[in-house]
């Protein structure tokens, strides 16, 4: 799994850098904290989860536009 550090700055978040696990995204994420930076640490979705959420939503939307009928 990949897990992305994030930074929230303003209205932006941003994500500034990438790591294969969480202890070390945790590690970078302590030390924006420690400078009062708001960051977190997110799993990035593989290309088959993104494809999968996708799918179920578009199945819902037909089922939705179907009982509209």
């Amino acid at each position: 799994m990949i897990y992305n550090l994030v930074l929230v700055v303003g209205t932006a978040v941003t994500t500034v850098g990438s790591y294969n696990d969480i202890g070390t995204c945790t590690n970078a994420q302590n030390q924006f904290q420690k400078q009062n930076v708001v960051a977190a640490c997110v799993q990035q979705e593989s290309p088959e989860e993104a494809l999968n959420r996708a799918q179920s939503i578009f199945t819902l939307m037909q089922k939705f536009m179907d009982g509209q009928k």
